[in-house]
């Protein structure tokens, strides 16, 4: 029977904002993260960086980006999301190149990623979006649109992605509910291939009770 082990360092973690007005904001978080896993006798280490990036220029507009990498031997998967904002009291719209929706409020978090989309790598639609999977592994880059509301602690959103002009179509929504240090989440992804269509639904739970030392 094999199993696995991995093991995550947080090397930095930022989170500055790098200016702050009335009418104009700019905030970057991201970290670098070394893992390693071991599957029976096939080990690998990885080198992981992911970045968020928000540009506020009042009045509700802005641009969010975000980018996320793996390097692993000599192969290197990443991906980039880059999209125009709208807020408002109704909520908020992404125009662009957004991630999903399945990624905010439906999965487990960041060691949840890369040793299972390596040893396992069908099952990474099963931890995180099949927009993110075909991203990072196919280099497509989606077009697409999404809608984020927010009612006290429930938190939900609708996005829509089309890779290589519609041979792709993804359509998902999710939910999460945050109570104290728990919370709660769904989400539904139904891909629409051309030739055939896949859906996947998930469901959970996670607490977070701060750092300890």
């Amino acid at each position: 029977m094999k199993t696995i082990t991995a093991v995550a360092l947080t090397l930095a973690t930022l989170a500055t904002p790098l200016a702050a007005q009335d009418s104009f904001g700019l905030t970057f978080s991201g970290d670098i993260r070394i893992e390693h896993s071991m599957v029976g006798s096939d080990d690998q280490t990885f080198l992981i960086g992911t970045g968020d990036l928000n540009l506020d220029f009042g009045n509700g507009f802005g641009i969010a980006a975000s980018a996320e990498s793996y390097v692993f031997d000599t192969d290197t998967y990443s991906a980039l999301w880059l999209a125009a904002t709208f807020d408002g009291d109704w909520g908020s719209v992404q125009i662009g190149v957004p991630e999903s929706v399945i990624e905010t409020y439906a999965t487990t978090g960041e060691f949840n990623g890369s040793a299972g989309m390596y040893h396992f790598g069908m099952t990474g639609i099963l931890r995180r979006s099949y927009v993110h999977h075909v991203a990072i592994f196919g280099g497509e880059t989606p077009v697409g649109l999404r809608y984020d509301g927010v009612s006290g602690g429930l938190s939900y959103g609708v996005s829509y992605h089309s890779f290589d002009d519609g041979a792709l179509e993804t359509l998902a929504a999710a939910v999460r509910y945050d109570f104290d240090t728990y919370g709660v989440f769904g989400g539904v992804e139904r891909n629409d291939m051309g030739g055939g269509d896949l859906t996947t639904w998930r469901v959970g739970a996670d607490a977070d009770f701060g750092s300890h030392g």
